[in-house]
């Protein structure tokens, strides 16, 4: 047994002196003890030791052994300390009043012995000892327990959003027999609560005989290695109809028990809408080429027209102003084919190599624009064809402009870099007039590469003359995302 502290507290020496005597006898060391003859003294002792016991006489000469208690007890229930009261004379009332403040006993020191003192203070000592395991005990149980309400109330919480959950929720054990099902689920799949409890989940899958096991084989590679597994079901109610559900598996494991959790989303409606925009698709772009075909055709009667008349020796027409007409339709034949590029299956992911399309381009304009010269300057690029066909019909129209307005040549730059891209035509005629604005003095043509530029490039056009004379259009633009991913 280890060394215990007893605080003994009386103002009489001699009392104090026989308490000393009882537990030193025999030579008994399992006691430490501290004297105090007042409260006040009692009090300072205690401050700076923790007595295991107190031996507190009720008649002090400063307060009585009630008032000391109460300063013991600091509010608490009970003393800090097991305290053993001790008086000379027996009062039931004192008797009483001491034990409910917390005394563990009370001994009259006439009739006091030895053996009657030491088995009073190892009974308060571990009295108390057990008191404060159970108070500690006490005070676990009312940590698990508030745990326990908190985790309760989680777990209803999540139930309540699992029940309205608008996507419908089904849990089945590995061996496919359906555990759980929230609402949503009986109500898409047309059954009443529970009523799916116990069933294999073929019951719901639309799937030939046979198939439950394919489609399982299937995704079970992907559940047991990531967890989850995300994919499209064709799904059956209780009524027989058919319908697909966009789906997301999770596996959990609980023990040696293994679970799979199934989060589902009738996407019937979206799938027959999506296959109608297909169907939508599919029939306009064969309108756009039989249309495209037929103007494409009528461009080469005309053109063929024209080389008729050539041929005819009876000059009616001057015959460059017919080749300037040839080659003008010859040059709209050539962007009308690039323009309906776009409308071709998988074009948009295409990439057109801007540099041998321009040089192909740009002689057919040459032809068109008579005795003005055209100069070009072409930088190699990958642009889409939407991209690319814009580029080329707003080019048309520049070059038409300079050769309606301009003089002696017209000179035509186009720039790549990583992230912008600049298209800029120059000519040799009178410029555009001071304070011109695009939109207020732009004719119909330039309103359109102005649209052009700004919905199919996102960028913009700036107007303004050279130094030397003559005015300069500038277009620039962003060069696509995937044009910069090609380059890498």
């Amino acid at each position: 047994m280890s060394e215990r502290t007893i605080l003994i507290v009386d103002d009489s020496p001699e009392d104090r002196f026989t308490f000393r005597r009882y537990l030193t006898r025999g030579g008994r060391e399992a006691y430490r003890l501290l004297e105090a003859a007042s409260g006040r003294e009692a009090l300072r002792v205690i401050e700076q030791e923790s007595p295991d016991c107190i031996l507190l006489d009720f008649h002090l000469p400063d307060m009585d052994g009630l008032a000391l208690l109460s300063r013991l007890k600091n509010g608490d229930a009970l003393p800090r300390f097991p305290v053993l009261v001790l008086t000379g004379s027996g009062s039931t009332d004192i008797a009483v009043r001491a034990m409910k403040q917390g005394v563990q006993d009370y001994l009259m020191k006439g009739t006091l012995t030895e053996e009657i003192l030491v088995r009073a203070i190892e009974h308060a000592i571990e009295k108390q000892s057990l008191h404060r395991q159970l108070e500690t005990q006490r005070g676990e149980l009312r940590r698990r327990n508030d745990e326990l309400e908190a985790a309760n109330e989680a777990l209803q919480i999540r139930a309540a959003v699992l029940e309205n959950m608008a996507e419908g929720v089904v849990m089945a054990d590995q061996e496919g027999v359906i555990r759980f099902t929230n609402a949503a689920f009986d109500f898409m799949f047309g059954y009443r609560p529970d009523e799916l409890i116990g069933q294999h989940v073929s019951a719901i899958n639309d799937l030939p005989v046979g198939e439950n096991g394919r489609v399982l084989s299937s995704l079970l590679p992907s559940l047991y290695t990531t967890g989850r597994w995300n994919g499209e079901i064709h799904s059956r109610t209780k009524a027989g109809v058919s319908f697909v559900t966009s789906t997301h598996i999770s596996l959990l494991e609980f023990g040696e028990k293994t679970y799979w959790i199934a989060v589902e989303e009738d996407i019937t409606q979206s799938k027959l809408h999506q296959q109608e925009i297909i169907d939508l698709n599919a029939r306009l772009h064969r309108a756009v080429f039989e249309g495209s075909h037929r103007i494409k055709n009528h461009l080469q009667t005309l053109g063929a027209l024209v080389d008729i008349q050539l041929m005819d020796e009876r000059e009616h027409i001057p015959v460059d102003a017919f080749r300037r007409v040839r080659h003008q339709i010859g040059a709209l034949s050539a962007i009308h084919d690039l323009m309906t590029l776009s409308t071709k299956a998988d074009a948009e992911n295409d990439l057109i190599p801007m540099k041998p399309l321009l040089e192909q381009v740009l002689p057919m304009l040459q032809h068109s624009a008579g005795n003005l010269r055209l100069r070009f300057d072409v930088e190699e690029a990958l642009l889409p064809a939407r991209h690319a066909s814009a580029l080329v019909l707003i080019l048309n129209e520049f070059v038409s402009n300079g050769v309606k307005h301009g003089k002696g040549e017209v000179e035509v730059a186009f720039r790549a870099g990583e992230h912008t891209a600049l298209l800029e035509v120059c000519d040799t005629g009178q410029g555009f007039p001071l304070g011109f604005d695009c939109r207020r003095d732009a004719n119909t043509g330039l309103d359109l590469v102005a649209a052009i530029v700004r919905t199919d490039l996102g960028g913009q056009v700036s107007y303004g003359n050279r130094e030397a004379g003559g005015g300069r259009v500038t277009v620039t633009f962003p060069m696509p995302a995937d044009t910069r991913q090609a380059a890498i």
